[in-house]
């Protein structure tokens, strides 16, 4: 491992931090929405049933026949992948207290601080295939996918229309209430397209206070826009580095959320544990490290819907 430079060390030892502040460590307000649940069961999976075929209860006349209808379902099972880091400073940087802040607890916070942001980034672009999580896109079926330009399949700007469709693609529901889509995402260059489609439609583009992010956020048909980093370069056809909207369920039981391993002596709310590596063999050195196990969680199919060939190029920036 390498320790921190020199510049880094002084940096730290004379000058105090802001409160809550890492360089870098602003997080996308797509994780700061996402509920963690915990999973304990062996070998870091998860498993659950879905739907396969429902009951179809159905009219029938006086003394006519019932049709036995059960439930049938589909166990699935999902595998908890691994991520971490570790980091070692300077054991004398370690305890000089005449430094304004603790070096190694300051090393700590900013590995934690990235742990969340690549896992912000597994959530949005994770291919599925180990060592990697199931991403939005790995997550979505193909029944639940469509192309943009009302299914143009080599890419093309997306329309109100298309976004519309998204929403409506999404049909998990929680017994009787919270069915379909709650939120969209995309990148922040999707955001500003979306928005600019509204206004050219001479449609009032509404925000509403997020009191999780402090700060307003966009709404499409009632629905908040959230901001992720999503592929930019998708392929699809010809279109200009083309990428996709979400429309998802967050809310409830059949809410899209991220599942993590408990992990012994651990916490954290985000599913973090952290270790502290001992001195060894005199080397002056003390470390630590930061691991987790995590996996996209869609109870449903029908959780999640896709927008993709979005050609988003007359857009600046």
């Amino acid at each position: 491992m390498t320790l921190p430079s020199s510049t880094t060390i002084q940096n730290l030892s004379r000058s105090l931090l802001i409160a809550g502040y890492f360089p870098g460590g602003q997080l996308g307000t797509l994780i700061r929405k996402m509920r963690f649940e915990a999973y304990a069961e062996t070998g870091q999976q998860i498993i659950f049933n879905r739907k396969n075929t429902a009951p179809t209860p159905a009219p029938y006349n006086a003394g006519g026949t019932l049709t036995a209808a059960p439930l049938e379902t589909t166990k699935t099972t999902l595998t908890m992948q691994r991520m971490g880091a570790q980091l070692e400073i300077d054991i004398a940087d370690a305890l000089t207290s005449t430094d304004a802040n603790d070096q190694l607890a300051t090393q700590i916070q900013a590995l934690k601080v990235e742990q969340i942001r690549k896992l912000l980034e597994q959530i949005c672009t994770g291919s599925g295939a180990v060592p990697n999580i199931n991403g939005f896109a790995a997550a979505t079926d193909a029944a639940f996918t469509i192309g943009a330009g009302n299914g143009n399949v080599n890419g093309a700007a997306p329309t109100l229309e298309d976004l519309a469709r998204l929403v409506g693609l999404v049909t998990a529901s929680d017994g009787f209430v919270g069915a379909g889509a709650d939120c969209l995402a995309g990148t922040e260059k999707a955001g500003r397209f979306l928005f600019q489609l509204m206004r050219a439609a001479n449609q009032t583009v509404d925000f509403r206070w997020d009191a999780d992010l402090g700060a307003p956020v966009m709404l499409f048909m009632g629905r908040p826009f959230y901001i992720g980093p999503f592929a930019t370069n998708e392929t699809k056809g010809t279109g200009v580095n083309p990428t996709s909207y979400y429309a998802f369920k967050l809310s409830g039981p059949t809410g899209l959320h991220v599942g993590y391993a408990p992990m012994n002596g651990s916490t954290d709310l985000w599913g973090i544990l952290t270790y502290l590596i001992a001195d060894q063999l005199g080397i002056g050195k003390r470390g630590a490290g930061v691991l987790g196990f995590y996996q996209l969680v869609y109870p449903e199919l029908a959780s999640i819907a896709r927008l993709n060939g979005c050609d988003l190029s007359s857009q600046i920036g």
